[in-house]
């Protein structure tokens, strides 16, 4: 979705994808009890953040950030 988003509109269509996995997010931590919804968001925010920097630093140099640190 986030590679569609670029495509169509470019950086802000990361930001759209973002803000609708963050939505998603936030609507099924509504749904879990307490401290596992809490310990979910956080989850899922941090793996998003990690996801979404590598997908901005790719499309950005064309080379995964993973791949950078590496090499």
């Amino acid at each position: 979705m986030t590679t569609h988003f670029y495509q169509a509109i470019g950086l802000p269509g990361v930001a759209l994808a973002g803000s609708i996995y963050a939505g998603v997010v936030v609507f099924l931590g509504h749904y879990l009890s307490k401290p596992f919804d809490a310990l979910f968001v956080l989850g899922a925010v941090l793996v998003y953040a990690v996801c979404a920097s590598n997908n901005v630093i790719l499309l950005l140099t064309g080379e995964p950030l993973f791949e950078m640190l590496v090499l």
